[in-house]
């Protein structure tokens, strides 16, 4: 429970990574294989702040303000 799991794979279009919260509590982190390494770790760190901030969509926050507080963390 809170495990946090990193997969790269290809993702659509600009797609830099997304996060899916499994049936135990894990976090399963999806970062898109077709960017460079620098920019996949920016990917990884950037989704670690959205677990971290406890940022989850079906809150009623919107997903630009999400965005603006997981990038300036």
């Amino acid at each position: 429970m809170d495990d946090i799991f990193f997969y790269s794979v290809p993702l659509p279009g600009k797609a830099y990574g997304c996060i899916i919260l499994d049936g135990n509590g894990d976090y399963i982190v999806f970062i898109n294989s077709n960017l460079s390494e620098e920019v996949q770790l920016k990917a990884r760190k950037h989704e670690l702040m959205h677990i971290k901030s406890n940022h989850t969509y079906n809150q009623v926050i919107e997903i630009a303000t999400c965005e603006k507080e997981a990038n300036r963390k």
